[in-house]
C-alpha cells in the first residue's frame, strides 16, 4: 500500500485493496432437504460459514486491508449461539478491520452480548457513523432499525471532502411497483453524496448498478435454493490513486446450484455425461432441462429415476430434477423405442448376463450400455418386463 502526503484542498494519494460482500444468511435450514437426507442437509448447513472461511482466507492471501459486510449475516429464525460463535471467530482469525451493518434478517437475540464479535469488527448502528481504517480513507455505515426498515438509509451518508468514502448499507434500490421494499431509495439518490463505493446488500444477484460512483450488489455467498444458481461470492476491490481501479469476482461457494440446457437430439447417454462435466464441477447441484427427441427419449421417460442416479454417480454432483420437453411427437419408428421393444419378449425370462449379452449385440443399444450395467438385476429384469408391458400395451393386446 502507498501513502503520499495530501496537498492542500486535495485528497490523499492511496491505494488499497477491501473485500466487499453481503447476505451470508449464517444458519440457513435449506427446508425440505434435511430430512430427506440428513447428510446432505448437514453440509447444506456449513456451507455458508465455509464460504465465510473462504472470504478470510482470501482476503488475507489477497492482501486486502478491510471487509465490509453488508447486512443479513444471519438467517433470521434460525441463528444458534454456536453460529455467532463460529462467525466471531472468524471475525477474529481475519486479523484485520471488518465493518458490518444489520439488515432485515439480523435481528438481536439474548445472546449477543455473551458472544461478543474480536475488538477488530465494527457494527454499525440505527443511525449513521463513520470509521477510518486507513489515513485517507473511510467506512460509513447505518443498520437497520427493526425488520423490516422504511427509512431511506442511503439518503443518510455522505463522505467526507478529501476521502475516499465506502458506504455501507442494506437497501432496495429502485425498488419494484408494488412490492414491500426495505430500506427504498432510488438510483439518483446515490449520486452526488461524497462516496466512492457504495457497499450494498440484500439483492442475492451480484449487480453493478453504476460505475460513477460504484454502487454494487456482491449477491449473497453461498446460494441457498435452485433459483441462487451460479457462482457465489464476493468482491475483492482495489483501489488505486484514490479510484476503483478494479473489482475482481471471488467465488466462495461451497457448492452451486447449475441449471444445465442440453439438446438430447441424437445424442448418447455418455454424451449427456459429457456435457454436465464440462459446466459442473462435482458437488454441485443440478436441475437438468433436456428438449429435443431422440434415442434417449424412451430411456428418460420411463426410467427417470435411474437416468438422474446414473448422471449423478458418474459426474459427482447431485441431480435435483430432470425435465424433458421432447418438442414434438415421438416417432412411431423411435430406433431406441423399437430396438427395446423387439429385444423385450427375447429377453423377458434371462437373467443379468443374458440380458446384457442381448443388448450388447444391440447396435442401437450400444452406446447406452453404461445405463443398463449400473442397475442390479431386479432392477434390469424390471427394465425389461416393463417394456414388454409397453409393447402389448402399444399393440392393443396389454391386460
Amino acid at each position: 500500500m502507498f501513502i503520499s502526503g495530501p496537498s492542500v484542498g486535495t485528497r490523499m494519494t492511496i491505494d488499497f485493496r477491501f473485500i466487499h460482500c453481503a447476505d451470508l444468511h449464517l444458519g440457513s435450514r435449506f427446508k425440505g432437504v434435511s430430512s430427506d437426507d440428513p447428510e446432505l442437509g448437514r453440509r447444506m448447513f456449513a456451507a455458508p460459514l465455509e464460504a465465510f472461511r473462504r472470504l478470510v482466507d482470501a482476503a488475507s492471501s489477497r492482501g486486502a486491508s478491510f471487509i465490509v459486510v453488508s447486512g443479513d449475516v444471519y438467517d433470521d429464525g434460525c441463528t444458534l449461539p454456536t453460529t455467532r460463535m463460529a462467525f466471531a471467530e472468524e471475525l477474529g482469525r481475519a486479523g484485520m478491520p471488518v465493518y458490518i451493518c444489520r439488515g432485515n434478517h439480523d435481528h438481536s437475540q439474548p445472546w449477543d452480548d455473551a458472544i461478543p464479535y474480536p475488538p477488530n469488527v465494527v457494527e454499525f448502528g440505527t443511525e449513521p457513523s463513520v470509521e477510518s481504517p486507513l489515513p485517507g480513507v473511510e467506512v460509513a455505515g447505518v443498520s437497520f432499525s427493526g425488520d423490516h426498515e422504511v427509512r431511506n438509509l442511503v439518503s443518510m451518508i455522505s463522505g467526507t471532502p478529501g476521502r475516499f468514502t465506502v458506504g455501507c448499507v442494506h437497501c432496495d434500490v429502485d425498488p419494484s411497483p408494488g412490492g414491500l421494499p426495505y430500506a427504498p431509495c432510488t438510483s439518483s439518490n446515490l449520486v452526488g453524496r461524497g462516496v466512492d463505493y457504495w457497499a450494498l446488500g440484500h439483492i442475492h444477484a451480484r449487480r453493478v448498478l453504476m460505475e460513477e460512483p460504484f454502487a454494487v450488489y456482491p449477491g449473497n455467498i453461498q446460494g441457498r435454493n435452485p433459483r441462487e444458481s451460479g457462482d457465489k461470492g464476493a468482491y475483492l476491490v482495489e483501489v488505486r490513486d484514490s479510484r476503483v481501479h478494479s473489482m475482481e469476482f471471488l467465488p466462495l461457494q461451497s457448492f452451486a446450484w447449475r441449471d444445465v440446457e442440453l439438446d438430447v437430439a441424437g445424442m448418447s447417454l455418455d454424451g449427456v455425461i459429457d456435457s454436465v462435466m464440462s459446466v459442473t464441477v462435482p458437488g454441485d447441484m443440478v436441475r437438468l432441462m433436456l428438449r429435443g427427441s431422440g434415442p434417449l427419449d424412451r430411456l428418460i421417460r420411463s426410467e427417470g429415476g435411474q437416468f438422474a442416479n446414473l448422471v449423478s454417480r458418474r459426474t459427482g454432483c447431485g441431480i435435483v430434477s430432470v425435465d424433458h420437453d421432447p418438442g414434438t411427437a415421438v416417432p412411431e419408428g423411435d430406433r431406441l423405442a423399437s430396438s427395446v421393444v423387439s429385444a423385450a419378449e427375447a429377453m423377458v425370462s434371462q437373467g443379468r448376463e443374458g440380458i446384457l449379452t442381448v443388448l450388447r449385440a444391440n447396435k442401437a443399444l450400444r452406446p447406452h450400455m453404461g445405463f443398463f450395467e449400473s442397475m442390479d438385476d431386479d432392477e434390469l429384469t424390471g427394465l425389461v418386463g416393463r417394456a414388454r408391458s409397453m409393447l402389448l400395451d402399444d399393440m392393443g393386446v396389454g391386460p
